[in-house]
């Protein structure tokens, strides 16, 4: 009995999704927001500027101490942070680079 393969290009793409569903969560939870759901978060929204979700720098106190507790990583803070949730999308890229699934 053979073990079907599967394509490394889909095994990534689906722990890409998971890991953006798991961010998603993980910032709606840190910030109490109750009528959003993950699918309500653009990937590419900016989170610190109009248009976006204007976060402050509580907030994002809270998404990373919500991101270290559910995930498992160090989230860095400083000038540094400020890249990194730029956007879900480079909290997910950041969070790849360092081996987070």
């Amino acid at each position: 009995m053979s073990t079907p393969s599967v394509d490394p290009a889909e095994a990534s793409n689906e722990a890409v999704d998971t890991l953006t569903l798991r961010v998603k969560e993980a910032l709606i939870r840190a910030l109490l927001l109750t009528d959003i759901t993950p699918a309500d978060l653009a990937d590419d929204a900016p989170l610190w500027a109009e248009g976006g979700m204007r976060l402050d720098s509580v907030d994002a106190i809270e998404l990373a101490v919500e991101l270290e507790r559910a995930l498992g990583v160090r989230m860095p803070d400083g000038e540094e942070a400020r890249e990194i949730y730029a956007s879900i999308g480079s909290i997910v890229a950041y969070l790849r680079a360092q081996g987070a699934r």
